[in-house]
């Protein structure tokens, strides 16, 4: 069976319009049942079964059928419904001699009377800069795009030059959040801030006392119900 608290948790525990939390509706009411409501934002991406996958247990199927919501209460959601507002949504930034385009698509609700509109989307900002770091060399900007959309980035990062090891930071380097070491020739070893929302991986830990993990957005979540946000994950990653 789903633990439904796992799944409100990995989207944030609030509704993404109003802020309505599940916290506060548990301590005033003692219960968040019937209140919250994921929403697919592009809803031809919504799977057939998914009343089957969002019932079961956690899976990667299950994590990637609510990747493609939102959370909302039962209000925001009736109120999205009804208006059926969508939005297709164009950033460009640009840092330094660097560019970067990311279209967004998602749903809009209106309030009239602030006059104001607020765009959903579960889509992840990509537009965002780091720094990148390989061995001594200078910094480099690189977007979240350059990591989400490259498949191939550890490996091409690796294989352009003999580099032993890349570290990405935020933009104004106060905190590093990725840190690959190359072992050997196909072999790295990582060591990934939990809240970094890029590389998605499946760990299958070689001993069975240790749950298997995902982490994936800033999550790292477990068979057993827990979902961790804090921390750094050290593993060996084969490129």
């Amino acid at each position: 069976m789903a633990n439904k608290k796992q799944q409100l948790t990995y989207k944030n525990n609030c509704c993404k319009y109003c802020g309505r939390n599940v916290k506060e509706m548990v301590e005033e009411f003692g219960s968040f049942n019937r209140v919250f409501e994921f929403n697919h934002t592009i809803p031809s991406l919504k799977s057939p079964i998914y009343d089957n996958i969002i019932r079961n247990t956690i899976s990667t199927e299950q994590l990637d059928e609510l990747d493609k919501c939102i959370l909302l209460c039962k209000i925001c959601h009736g109120i999205l419904h009804s208006q059926n507002i969508s939005i297709k949504l164009i950033l460009n930034v640009e840092v330094g001699d660097k560019k970067v385009t990311q279209e967004l698509m998602g749903q809009g609700i209106l309030n009239r009377k602030e006059k104001h509109l607020k765009f959903l989307t579960n889509q992840k900002l990509l537009v965002k800069p780091y720094l990148l770091q390989r061995d001594s060399e200078a910094h480099e900007i690189i977007f979240g795009k350059d990591l989400e959309e490259n498949s191939t980035f550890l490996s091409n990062l690796f294989g352009a030059k003999n580099f032993h090891i890349c570290r990405i930071f935020n933009y104004k380097k106060t905190e590093e959040f990725f840190t690959a070491t190359k072992i050997d020739n196909s072999t790295l070893k990582i060591s990934h801030n939990i809240k970094f929302p890029y590389f998605q991986y499946e760990l299958v830990p070689d001993d069975k006392d240790i749950d298997y993990l995902w982490i994936r957005n800033g999550f790292a979540l477990t068979k057993d119900g827990d979902v961790v946000t804090n921390g750094t994950l050290d593993y060996e990653l084969e490129i």
